[in-house]
């Protein structure tokens, strides 16, 4: 049995667009990121962050896709060490010239067997925005 973690995205701007991803406790912010990418539509070309967060959705502990003074590497942070709350709240920016902003919030925390594949997209509402906005010709 193995511990999975589900979260819920949402657009910071955008209502009625969900995601929730299952993920192991044991993987890591940059598969969380990967997921997030997958089920959104977005080219994951582009740098990211997620920020830990508490009940006031504020940036705290800084995990980075590039390397950044003062972020911890996604690549090599493991989300079971850092989820403190059984609701914990994370802020997930990526595309920083277009600022892309959603809200991860852990909403299920249940053992399954190692059998399934993670991290997936168990469930999807309303239809992701565009990455890129439409130029005028």
């Amino acid at each position: 049995m193995i511990i999975v973690y589900r979260f819920l995205i949402t657009f910071e701007e955008i209502e009625d667009v969900e995601r929730q991803i299952e993920i192991k406790a044991t993987q890591t912010f940059y598969d969380l990121h990967m997921a997030i990418q997958e089920a959104i539509g977005f080219d994951r070309i582009k740098d990211a962050s997620f920020f830990m967060s508490g009940d006031q959705w504020r940036k705290g502990q800084e995990l980075a896709l590039k390397k950044r003074e003062g972020a911890l590497n996604m690549k090599k942070a493991v989300l079971n060490r850092f989820m403190m709350d059984p609701h914990q709240k994370i802020l997930y920016h990526y595309d920083f010239d277009n600022l892309w902003e959603l809200k991860v919030q852990l909403n299920r925390i249940s053992r399954e067997s190692d059998a399934d594949i993670y991290p997936r997209c168990v469930s999807q509402t309303g239809e992701s925005p565009r990455q890129y906005p439409i130029s005028p010709v």
